[in-house]
């Protein structure tokens, strides 16, 4: 145990070096806070578990298309009837309607888009969730004409109900269509989890769920996520393996619809966290980088402030203290530093978690979880007392390396000052290696960003506003009623002052792939299954939208007023599809059809729209006039002669005014859509290059600390020098000399760091390789260049030397 007496000797750290103790505090707290926040994301989103009873039991069962290389797609409702019966390795399966989002709430207030899904009665006792009030929905509730029952989240309760507990039993219009309330979930429950898919993403968190009814004969749509909980003791493995068994029984006994589809079962917390694992991995890596430079940085200082007290310590060893004894009390003086270091970096952890939490369209699973918690305190504690003992070894053993009679003469002093020298210079080295290889890292991401702007994505979104419509089944039930309601909205917008242009489609890019269908070409093999059919993106559309979104036309036409039920169909193909499955070949006039629909001839042929983002591929897509095939799920895109956020409420009256009870959900530029699809990246992006700054800064530091020593310990030689007619210019080349000398071999080392280390970045790059000389050659070229920047200050103090007075001192 440490005496009482030793510890309140180390805290007159703080009264006789006060501007010493200061800085060597913030540059710890600098390095333990981003640490600590970096680790409370890790923690929330990697480590701790799902909020589910036994969620590591948790999985999904998925349909594949290997011949399409998709290996995740939903499952038809026939098809999960089935495995509800023949499953072994499940206690049981649930399934979620993917294909419904939202429902249109009305009632008291304005008309309100919810985020809803329908799911089966026995999904919340399977996650081992009970509702808050209320119940779950009962079996029977799943059959036509009994399943119109909603459960509530705590979220939407509190905001549109006020948080009324009687409000079990009310009935809500959702959708135009009554349904009784029989639940509420519990505060902080949300389902799903965000999942990627191959054929698009189910967005996370709903505010309401309703019966999903099952249609046990259809095995041709496929709109069902499926979760199950596995039996105890059966392995992910082992439930995949039966899984392939059933996919293949399924595959011989309906080859129609079944033949070439797969099934695969991937653990929940995978699925959640597997795409943004290596992104916080690399952060975390990057910023124990950033603390190790700190550390590094409050050795150099501990180094200088101990040259000056070898006498005190050579007095204190020839008083009889050991040298056991010297470097407990240095590093309790270290430990001095570090605790206040650590309180400081805690509290910085904590605004940094806040503003995390606060930083809109942050694209990370679970980041409503982010908060302070017992394992973030626990994580600075330990960090502080590992940064005291990393930062202060190094400086306390080398300090006590005394010969008390050597230390207690002036003659020494040029011997450890130089054994000092090098080991500074050694510590410098290794700051610089560390903050060229974070830099790299920043700057093939900054390519990579780059790269990524470059992309066309097949449209311009300047100027446009854009909005999405459900149109409830229950009041539009038929092509009639949703034609008139397009057509009527579009009038009316069209007539608004400063709209220059206005159409509709099903689905807008960027925000993801929605609507694929099996298509078949005329003059190729009909190729009807899903493993082996041609499954494209299929647009709805009128005549104004791709004119509105600027999208190239490359042969043919837009669609025209003409475009319209009992017109020849007619059908535009954009590039992708071309290239893909025309080979070549002049595809207008050529005939094509969706599924066993009629034929539809080409008229035109335009650029390929990105709707996975910037950094997927444009994928083959169809587009059919809307008139001719109308969806209830629409789109509205308007381009305008000015700001497009101006004309929102004036759009939001003109909907109101052909159908005041409408929802409008997403009203948004699409300006604003295409910097939300690269809000994960430039997350990235910010954090990495944030941290590649601050280590380079404490790495400048380092350096010009170092040369600063240096010149101090040099000046009898160079007061000798310029005594025998030395040049100013030479004694700076000396100076400067040695610090690039410094730089030189720390950017070697670094260079040789950052080409192993950076290929644990390739999933976050686009169109750019880990080893890419232009990003490292840059990167090499201004740590050189800011490292002699560093040390011109110095350098230009050496010049500044008197001969006369350095040797009369």
């Amino acid at each position: 145990m440490f005496r009482a007496l030793n510890f309140r000797s180390a805290t007159t750290i703080f009264r006789r070096s006060p501007g010493f103790a200061a800085v060597a505090i913030l540059i710890l707290a600098l390095g333990i806070g981003a640490n600590t926040a970096i680790f409370s994301l890790v923690d929330t989103v990697l480590i701790r578990p799902l909020r589910y009873k036994d969620p590591d039991r948790l999985a999904m069962f998925w349909q594949s298309v290997p011949a399409r290389h998709l290996a995740r797609i939903p499952v038809s409702r026939a098809d999960f009837a089935d495995l509800q019966q023949q499953k072994r390795s499940f206690e049981g399966v649930a399934a979620m309607f993917i294909d419904k989002e939202e429902f249109g709430l009305t009632g008291a207030g304005d008309p309100e888009q919810v985020r809803g899904m329908p799911v089966t009665a026995n999904l919340f006792p399977l996650l081992g969730v009970q509702p808050f009030l209320g119940r779950d929905f009962l079996p029977s509730e799943e059959k036509p004409g009994q399943d119109n029952k909603v459960i509530l989240s705590y979220g939407l309760w509190q905001r549109r109900f006020g948080g009324d507990r009687s409000v079990i039993g009310r009935v809500i219009v959702l959708d135009r269509t009554p349904r009784t309330v029989v639940g509420v979930m519990p505060r902080g429950f949300s389902f799903p989890p965000p999942i990627r898919l191959g054929v698009g993403d189910i967005p996370a968190g709903k505010e309401l769920w309703v019966p999903c009814i099952i249609d046990r004969t259809n095995r041709e749509y496929h709109p069902l996520a499926v979760i199950g909980r596995l039996k105890p003791g059966v392995a992910v493995k082992e439930a995949n393996t039966e899984a392939i068994t059933f996919a293949a029984a399924l595959s011989k006994a309906y080859p129609q619809t079944n033949g070439g589809i797969g099934a695969s079962v991937s653990p929940l917390d995978d699925l959640v966290v597997s795409s943004v694992r290596p992104a916080l991995l690399v952060l975390f890596g990057a910023v124990g980088c950033v603390l190790l430079i700190a550390c590094v940085n409050v050795a150099n200082l501990l180094l200088t402030r101990s040259a000056g007290r070898r006498k005190e310590l050579a007095v204190r060893a020839a008083l009889g203290a050991n040298r056991a004894d010297l470097i407990k009390q240095m590093l309790l003086e270290n430990f001095a530093l570090a605790i206040p270091g650590g309180a400081l970096g805690a509290l910085l952890a904590l605004w940094a978690i806040d503003l995390l939490r606060t930083l809109p369209n942050v694209n990370l699973p679970r980041i409503d979880e982010l908060s302070a918690s017992l394992s973030m305190f626990i994580f600075a504690a330990v960090l502080a007392l590992i940064t005291g003992l990393a930062a202060g070894l190094v400086p306390a053993l080398n300090a006590t390396r005394i010969d008390i009679n050597d230390s207690l003469k002036n003659s020494s002093r040029t011997l450890a000052g130089s054994r000092q020298t090098m080991l500074r210079s050694a510590l410098v080295v290794c700051q610089i290696s560390l903050a060229l290889l974070l830099l790299s890292g920043a700057g093939l991401l900054i390519r990579s960003f780059q790269q990524l702007l470059s992309v066309d994505p097949g449209f311009r979104t300047d100027n446009v506003l854009a909005m999405e419509l459900r149109l409830p089944d229950s009041r539009y039930d038929t092509d009639q009623k949703l034609n008139a309601f397009g057509n009527a909205v579009l009038d009316r917008i069209r007539a608004l002052p400063g709209v220059q242009s206005v159409g509709l489609v099903n689905s807008l890019p960027i925000v993801g792939f929605q609507g694929a269908s099996l298509i078949s070409i005329e003059g190729q093999p009909v190729r009807k299954t899903m493993g082996e059919g041609i499954l494209v993106g299929q647009r709805v559309a009128t005549p104004g939208y791709l004119a509105t979104l600027k999208t190239p036309l490359l042969a043919g036409r837009y669609f025209n007023d003409h475009d319209i039920e009992g017109a020849p169909k007619v059908a535009i193909v954009n590039e992708a599809l071309v290239n893909r499955y025309f080979h070549g070949a002049n595809p207008l006039g050529k005939r094509i059809r969706i599924e066993d629909r009629d034929w539809q001839t080409i008229v035109g042929v335009t650029a390929s729209m990105h709707h996975e983002g910037l950094g997927a591929d444009a994928e083959p897509e169809l587009f059919t006039p809307f008139a001719q095939n109308p969806w209830s799920v629409m789109s509205l895109v308007i381009r305008t002669s000015g700001n497009p956020e101006n004309l929102a409420s004036a759009v939001r009256g003109a909907v109101w005014a052909v159908d005041k009870e409408q929802p409008i959900s997403r009203m948004v530029t699409m300006d604003r859509i295409l910097e939300d699809s690269l809000a994960g990246r430039r997350l990235n992006l910010a954090l990495l290059g944030s941290f590649a700054a601050v280590a380079l800064l404490l790495a400048l530091i380092g350096i010009y600390g170092v040369v600063s020593y240096t010149v101090v310990q040099r000046t009898s030689e160079i007061a000798v020098r310029m005594a025998l007619g030395a040049q100013k210019s030479s004694v700076w080349k000396l100076i400067l000399a040695q610090a690039s000398a410094l730089s030189a071999i720390a950017i070697a080392i670094g260079l040789g760091a950052s080409l192993v280390l950076t290929r644990w970045m390739s999933s976050l790059l686009f169109r750019v390789e880990p080893i890419d000389p232009l990003t490292l050659g840059t990167v090499a070229a201004l740590v050189f260049a800011t490292a002699l920047l560093a040390s011109s200050l110095p350098a230009q103090r050496a010049t500044r030397i008197d001969p006369m007075q350095a040797l009369r001192d």
